[in-house]
């Protein structure tokens, strides 16, 4: 597998030949919205499609301006040189690219104020809020609502990606009544994202059904899915297979009850048990999250054929991948599910759930689809992959050839749409 970009900002493009069917001049300019992620220690879900984005509108030739909040001006302004630094990290826009070898500090002499009819595209969610020490708290003020009061009285237009309505969905979620209000404030933006059709059905559907809103009430709602790309990697197009034993299960996912690695480890221990003469191996990988990460470590520790390793870096993520037979995902609830398409991506086939944006991305093929919230489906799956080398080998053919789109495509299709509102 061949590495095509540099980690920490090398030289080669997004692009790689694709050329962009939007002009920046029809978006003009953007200024991007990224609180979090310009100070948060991680690179979650969250925060890769920040960075990830940005690039991609960077290669098209976007001119962006980076924003986020200042606790001490109590109001919002433009990121400084430090985070833009930290924003970069982990595949972020280069910030300049060749013509700013220092790094972003050129960005810092091409700010200024806001023009009317430019954009203020937000692609976090804005309730979260990034702690002094790196970590990562609910933020208790209505962020989205000022946001938007200030973008009108500047005459900007404002658009928010959207991730889910989890937090709505899971009963005594902490976050349910942040993120209540957050949706609501959002259906006063000029334009909404969704990250796939999944998300976007239960937005509209909330919208009508629970808040009464009428279609003519709403922002501009238009979908456009998140990329398949695993930033950094070529994508695998031959069908490949580790041929020695053990047989290597990979599941990359934060340590959380929604990612539901409890249900993985029943269903493996209950395999295992069954199958004593199997040479089989399950790896989870992930941050760990109290308090799922306690009884998890318990069922890890119950079965030796199992290992639990918190994060990693991308170079040995991509190297467990190339050992592993097949990838597991088994989350009851997500809005995308990257981990889905990035295993596909690499060439290596995914058991993940048979409803809602898993369901999305499994249709086209590479996986195996069973109701991840019934530990007996759970077994039967890993049973069948496990066993069956032919359901493997089809299942990986399916992954290679399946169409696939890049994060400068999504890219595009965010600047489609700005340009089209």
């Amino acid at each position: 597998m061949k590495r095509v970009i540099d980690l920490f900002g090398g030289t080669t493009s997004f692009a790689q030949g694709v050329q962009s069917s939007i002009s920046q001049s029809d978006a003009g300019r953007i200024h991007y919205w990224i609180d979090q992620t310009c100070e948060f220690e991680e690179n979650n879900g969250i925060q890769r499609v920040c960075r990830y984005l940005a690039r991609g509108l960077e290669e098209l030739g976007q001119q962006l301006a980076f924003r986020c909040w200042s606790d001490q001006k109590r109001r919002a302004t433009f990121c400084t040189r430090r985070q833009l630094r930290k924003f970069g990290r982990w595949n972020g826009p280069r910030l300049g690219g060749k013509s700013a070898p220092g790094g972003p500090a050129w960005w810092l002499d091409q700010v200024h104020a806001p023009q009317p009819g430019e954009w203020l595209l937000v692609p976090e969610v804005t309730y979260g809020r990034t702690t002094k020490s790196g970590g990562h708290e609910p933020r208790s003020t209505d962020l989205a609502s000022t946001l938007i009061d200030d973008a009108r009285s500047r005459g900007l237009k404002i658009a928010f990606l959207f991730y889910d309505l989890l937090p709505l969905m899971i009963h005594d979620d902490p976050l349910r009544k942040l993120h209540e209000q957050y949706v609501k404030s959002i259906a006063r933006a000029d334009l909404i994202l969704p990250i796939s059709h999944y998300a976007s059905g239960t937005l509209v559907e909330y919208f009508s059904k629970t808040l009464g809103f009428t279609l003519d009430e709403l922002p501009r709602i238009t979908t456009c899915p998140l990329a398949d790309e695993y930033v950094g990697w070529e994508r695998v197009t031959e069908v490949r297979e580790p041929t020695a034993n053990p047989i290597e299960i990979l599941c990359v996912a934060t340590i959380s009850p929604r990612k539901n690695q409890i249900r993985l480890l029943q269903a493996f221990n209950a395999f295992c048990r069954e199958h004593p003469e199997i040479d089989v191996r399950l790896t989870l990988i992930g941050h760990f999250y109290q308090p799922a990460s306690d009884e998890i470590e318990l069922a890890v520790k119950a079965n030796s054929r199992t290992r639990l390793i918190g994060f990693l870096p991308d170079l040995e993520v991509i190297q467990s991948y190339q050992r592993a037979h097949f990838s597991v995902f088994p989350s009851v609830g997500e809005g995308y599910g990257l981990p889905i398409v990035e295993s596909l991506w690499l060439g290596k086939p995914c058991l993940c759930a048979n409803f809602g944006s898993m369901a999305e991305l499994a249709s086209p093929g590479g996986c195996l689809s069973v109701d991840t919230r019934s530990v007996d489906e759970l077994k039967e799956a890993l049973t069948r992959l496990i066993l069956d080398q032919s359901l493997r080998a089809r299942l990986t053919k399916e992954a290679v050839t399946r169409p696939m789109r890049t994060w400068l495509e999504y890219a595009d299709s965010v600047l489609a749409a700005l340009s089209q509102t």
